[in-house]
């Protein structure tokens, strides 16, 4: 019995090994702000799953932009973000300018149009960072790609004055975006929609720059865009930030039966037959999910079908018109 208690005595004295000691854990805050404070990373908690092993916690600490007050400046290594990790954007922006095309006349104007609008996305994507971030650095993709906006811009709004409304209606609607973001519903879905109809000005943007336009075209493409890009928002979302929510996925189905009867009422025959296999595809996907509990759909499949979705969106407006 002696023996053993001056075993289990020794051992609860044995001394830590020696080297460096690890960096403070992130659930113990007063340890981590004197890390943070002298440049260390910050070590997740044993077992954590929450956490990624290595990762730097203190860029998850930025909770709002009034919280990065009197903070540090980043370190030189941290990355500067010039493009979004989601490329759905990049679909939102390419149909409503390529129906503005085909409800118009194809114009070399339109290849400025579309740079014009990939540098105001890319520079509102970075702007957005900065808001979050305030690194110094994230000010760089801002600067450049707002002087592709002015750079692309001016020439266009010198040709066609008109497109100063247009120009206006879209920083009104990223006014919008940004008071989102900056309350922490950056991905909301009323963000989501108020993208959508900021994209559609692209739709009599495109046909301002061209001579050929006429009013009605330009409206019906406007309605067959905004009624693809709502339902590709609300199927995604179903699928991904929705999953398992039936009465979101009620309501998606809802809208996709509505977008078919307003394609029968004010759109070519064409156009109702896409929005019929639209509402099917709404309804399939999700059912595929529902019938394996254990597995998703991959982003990558998802984006697929969105894709091919846009595709034949695009070829019917150059093939049959509005």
């Amino acid at each position: 019995m002696g023996a053993a208690a001056g075993r289990a005595g020794r051992r609860g004295r044995l001394r830590p090994p020696p080297g460096r000691p690890l960096p403070a854990r992130h659930d113990v805050r007063p340890l981590a702000a004197r890390q943070a404070a002298r440049g260390l990373p910050l070590r997740p908690a044993r077992g954590d799953g929450r956490v990624r092993a290595g990762e730097d916690l203190r860029t998850r600490q930025r909770l709002s932009v009034l919280s990065t007050a009197g903070r540090p400046a980043a370190p030189r290594g941290e990355r500067v973000r010039w493009a979004p990790k989601q490329f759905g954007a990049w679909a939102i922006l390419a149909v409503p300018l390529l129906l503005g095309a085909a409800a118009s006349s194809p114009s070399p104007l339109h290849l400025v149009l579309a740079v014009t609008t990939a540098c105001a996305y890319l520079a509102s994507v970075a702007a957005l960072e900065w808001t979050r971030s305030r690194r110094p650095a994230q000010l760089r993709p801002v600067a450049a790609f707002g002087a592709g906006v002015l750079v692309t811009g001016l020439p266009l709004l010198a040709l066609e004055p008109r497109l100063a409304l247009v120009a206006a209606y879209v920083v009104a609607a990223a006014g919008v975006t940004l008071v989102a973001s900056l309350a922490g519903h950056p991905k909301s879905v009323v963000v989501s929609l108020v993208e959508i109809a900021q994209a559609l000005a692209l739709v009599p943007a495109a046909a301002l720059v061209s001579e050929a336009s006429t009013g009605p075209a330009v409206a019906a493409a406007t309605l067959a865009a905004g009624l693809y890009l709502v339902g590709s928002v609300l199927m995604v979302r179903s699928l991904i930030r929705e999953r398992g929510n039936r009465l979101f996925l009620a309501v998606s189905l809802a809208y996709h039966a509505l977008a078919v009867v307003v394609a029968w009422l004010l759109l070519p025959l064409p156009y109702v037959i896409l929005a019929a296999a639209l509402l099917a595809r709404a309804a399939v996907l999700p059912a595929i999910q529902l019938g394996r509990p254990t597995a998703r759909l991959r982003p990558i499949h998802i984006g697929i079908v969105e894709i091919l979705a846009s595709l034949a969106l695009v070829g019917l407006g150059f093939t049959v018109g509005f």
